[in-house]
């Protein structure tokens, strides 16, 4: 403490403990040791998801729409996709993108009953936000017969579509 005393204050030191007074002392090479130290006022930042929120249902090559929120914060956000509820394991569908409030994704992957989308700030501090509940991924399987692949329309022709679903 006397170090600290000697070379910044030249008196009584009753702001840190003589501890860190004498850290100070040996890491400043006995020069005076300025900080600033700032406590954020204002809003802390927050995420909410808006959508998919729980209850809906996506099947395989839909265009799943992420909607959220956020205050007081302009980073970039991760979104990514449990297959198996709250716990995950949890595959990214959009990294470090914009915080704009949407992002599209079309549905992929094997089908659950269980999803959760976990929308992530990028920046400090870490927040995220998770479906409220499950949603559920199910498999589309559609059969198209014809046009078959490479036919040929011309402008104002009419073709027949023919296909079978399952599922």
């Amino acid at each position: 403490g006397n170090h600290f005393n000697q070379s910044i204050n030249n008196g009584f030191n009753a702001a840190v403990p003589d501890s860190i007074a004498d850290a100070l002392h040996t890491c400043s090479d006995h020069l005076p040791v300025f900080m600033k130290i700032v406590r954020q006022v204002g809003a802390m930042p927050s995420i909410t998801i808006v959508g998919p929120n729980g209850g809906e249902s996506f099947g395989t090559g839909d265009t799943l729409i992420a909607l959220w929120n956020t205050t007081a914060y302009s980073g970039a956000v991760t979104i990514s996709l449990s297959r198996n509820g709250v716990g995950g394991p949890f595959e990214t569908l959009a990294s470090n993108t914009a915080d704009d409030g949407v992002q599209s994704w079309i549905v992929s992957g094997a089908a659950t009953g269980q999803a959760r989308v976990r929308i992530e700030m990028n920046g400090a501090p870490y927040l995220s936000d998770l479906s409220d509940a499950d949603f559920s991924i199910f498999t589309r399987n559609i059969a198209i017969y014809t046009p078959a692949d490479m036919d040929t329309a011309f402008d104002g022709s009419s073709k027949s579509v023919e296909w079978t679903s399952v599922g």
